[in-house]
């Protein structure tokens, strides 16, 4: 079945996930780019750490036992799955950077929050200094890491690569219209492969192949 992406009264932009595999269609799947995302973004909160550790160890001298090292994995667990809660690893924010950042942001607030209750609850006494270097590291690392992604993405784009294919339903001419318009903004990683309309042609102007007519969608 088709996946709707945009809708108006003139037409419907659909991802098609059963048209043929093309290169990088397993990196394409939904479960394996969070995932993929999921671990950079533990590589990153890791990195943080260490940076954080630094400067806490330069100014307070702070030592760091096998108890905090337990905590940090702990929270670093947490901050995680405060990312997912948030939607960090929605497809469909995947591609709108300020969205993007904006989760990232307010999920690396609230996971500050959230650990600073902990430790009140528990009374278990977590480096203040080292904890307000690491959530401000994180916080932004992890948004510098999803532009630089975003920017990676976009060059791939704009060779062809990881792009993900679309049917185009409505009348000819604005099935051109957006097709023109994603072809010339080629870095957003979208392919119109075919259009579905009522009109009695077996292409469009621009050459996109017709398919069918919108009363066989539902089959095509």
């Amino acid at each position: 079945m088709a996946q709707g992406v945009a809708t108006s009264g003139r037409l419907t932009l659909m991802s098609r996930r059963y048209l043929a595999p093309s290169r990088g269609s397993i990196v394409r799947s939904p479960g394996i780019q969070k995932l993929l995302m999921a671990l950079a973004d533990t590589a990153v909160i890791g990195l943080s750490f260490l940076i954080a550790t630094g400067v806490a160890y330069e100014v307070r001298g702070y030592p760091m036992d096998a108890e905090s090292y337990i905590a940090t994995a702990v929270f670093t667990v947490l901050w995680l799955a405060i990312l997912a809660v948030f939607g960090a690893y929605t497809s469909s924010q995947v591609r709108a950077g300020a969205m993007e950042y904006k989760r990232v942001i307010n999920a690396s607030f609230t996971t500050a929050g959230v650990i600073s209750v902990i430790c009140y609850l528990l009374s278990y006494e977590y480096p203040r200094m080292l904890f307000g270097a690491w959530m401000l590291a994180g916080m932004v690392l992890l948004t510098i890491s999803r532009f630089i992604r975003r920017r990676i993405m976009q060059r791939l784009h704009r060779h062809n690569r990881f792009v993900t294919p679309l049917l185009i339903a409505g009348s000819s001419r604005h099935a051109d219209e957006v097709a023109a318009v994603l072809n010339r903004e080629n870095w957003l990683g979208y392919r119109v492969k075919g259009v579905i309309t009522n009109d009695k042609v077996t292409s469009t102007k621009l050459g996109l192949p017709v398919l069918g007519a919108m009363d066989n969608l539902a089959t095509i």
